[in-house]
């Protein structure tokens, strides 16, 4: 297990040290689970996995922008990138009993972003809840529950519509900045995500998926930031979330004829932003990016190849 190293004021020996001869400085970081797939067969959509940012702007449930953020150099600080959720099989049968899975959670140092969940539906004799976050959109049958969102990580998923009737679609999962809206007698569309310049530019990450009903019913749209489409109609797959923005799958829309998929979760991403004078070191199994700024260095981290990565800053 990555040691996380002790930090913080009562650290110190002697101005800027720490009792290892470390070096303090703050660090702002956004960190971003994997979206849940979403759902088929008249399903609800994928939650966006969980988003934490500490740059002044807008974390993840619309909250509060988190605390400032001390490390040392030399330490080692555990890196992770959660992986999107896959989506179910093909389904000849109905109701369908093999579910979408949640995306994976997104790690750095002590900073932990939880999955986004899977689009729910009507299973055999089971209960489909999404994990936490984002939040996932419900499936039609009412057996399916809403997930509600973890405060400051995502929003709720919305609800589904009723099982008969013209209602019968499911809801759009939760995004980092709204929830999904409730199916009926149209699919639920995912939630928006939030928008961060924390990269240098402004980019929107963490869009919930679109939930899906009976054809003919409309196609539900993708939360901005990469939530993906719904489909209409059996025979057509559920659009993927977005890479690396942790964006919820679509939904699968229902039909008696073919049957497909949802789509899957996008991976998680983390970004890091240190002071200019101190870098950042991965381990061997970290896929990343730099940029750097008159003021700071940017690190932009999209894989993780195990659990156990690291990153360790130097003054340089």
């Amino acid at each position: 297990m990555p040691i996380l190293g002790s930090f913080g004021a009562g650290a110190a020996k002697g101005f800027g040290l720490t009792s290892g001869g470390g070096t303090p400085f703050n660090v702002n970081y956004l960190v971003i689970a994997g979206g849940g797939a979403g759902g088929l067969q008249a399903s609800g959509g994928g939650g966006a996995g969980g988003y934490r940012l500490n740059t002044g702007e807008t974390s993840g449930g619309s909250s509060s922008s988190e605390a400032a953020k001390e490390l040392i150099t030399g330490e080692e600080y555990s890196i992770v990138i959660g992986a999107g959720g896959a989506s179910a099989p093909p389904a000849p049968t109905y109701p369908i009993t093999t579910p979408p899975t949640p995306g994976t959670d997104s790690t750095f140092a002590d900073i932990t972003s939880t999955a986004g969940g899977m689009g729910g539906g009507y299973m055999s004799g089971v209960t489909v809840m999404g994990g936490s976050n984002g939040g996932s959109g419900a499936g039609f049958n009412s057996t399916t529950q809403v997930n509600p969102g973890i405060a400051g990580q995502g929003s709720a998923g919305g609800n589904h519509g009723s099982h008969s009737g013209p209602g019968y679609a499911g809801g759009g999962g939760g995004g980092a900045g709204a929830g999904g809206t409730q199916g009926g007698a149209n699919a639920g569309n995912g939630g928006n995500g939030l928008t961060s310049n924390i990269s240098g530019t402004s980019v929107t990450r963490g869009g919930g998926g679109a939930g899906a009903g009976r054809n003919p019913m409309s196609i539900g749209s993708g939360g901005s930031g990469g939530g993906g489409n719904s489909s209409k109609q059996s025979g057509v797959a559920g659009q993927n979330g977005g890479t690396n923005q942790g964006a919820g799958g679509g939904a699968e829309g229902y039909t008696a004829a073919a049957h497909m998929t949802g789509g899957n979760g996008g991976s998680g991403v983390v970004i890091i932003k240190t002071p200019t004078g101190i870098v950042a070191n991965f381990s061997a199994g970290v896929t990343s990016s730099s940029s750097s700024t008159p003021t700071h260095n940017i690190y932009t981290v999209t894989g993780t190849s195990s659990g156990s990565e690291t990153v360790t800053f130097a003054t340089g």
